[in-house]
């Protein structure tokens, strides 16, 4: 199967949660969700958070004021060019190495991954959305990826799959509401 890229992310897994069923899920979570993992850069410090919670995610990355102002500009930057897209995406997994590099050296655990849509999905995804009836500027990261087509090397180090709803650029994973246990009862996992 061929899958096209929708975007590659950094995030922090987590450790699972006490909601989650430990006989399903393993002990470190890895998600496509934001509610669940935790993504970097934190646009939403970065381009709307307050001082307080700008000095609190730097601390958290082990940033100087001037190595987080860095990191500010380098997205805007990024931004800019179109090589990083709302929300949270990097068009490319080099981009996100790059990122990685520059600025979350000292963060504990971080992941790069790319994910996919199979192509056979794309035209049916991005009508969903309504990305045809938009302006580029108006279109969300995700729709400009899929736009272009540009296919995934899913030889390189598939991870798995992962059940998924998307809402306003994000996605909510089967986790977030414990339907791992409904889809273990109806043998989706098998």
């Amino acid at each position: 199967m061929k899958y096209i890229s929708a975007g590659t992310y950094i995030l922090s897994p987590v450790r699972r949660a006490s909601y989650m069923d430990k006989e399903l899920l393993p002990e470190k979570i890895v998600s496509i969700s934001d509610c669940i993992c935790e993504f970097h850069p934190n646009i939403n410090i970065l381009w709307g958070g307050s001082h307080l919670n700008k000095q609190n995610y730097s601390n958290k990355l082990h940033l100087s004021k001037d190595s987080f102002d860095e990191m500010e500009k380098w997205v805007l930057n990024q931004f800019e060019k179109n090589m990083f897209l709302y929300p949270n995406i990097f068009t490319t997994v080099n981009l996100a190495r790059d990122f990685s590099k520059a600025f979350l050296n000292d963060l504990d655990e971080r992941m790069i991954i790319e994910i996919g849509l199979p192509k056979s999905f794309v035209g049916e995804f991005l009508e969903d959305v309504d990305t045809y009836s938009k302006s580029d500027k108006d279109r969300l990261g995700i729709e400009k990826l899929l736009l272009t087509k540009t296919p995934i090397d899913v030889e390189a180090n598939l991870l798995g799959f992962e059940v998924v709803g998307f809402e306003e650029g994000k996605f909510h994973s089967y986790i977030c509401n414990g339907l791992e246990k409904d889809f273990d009862d109806q043998n989706i996992f098998s």
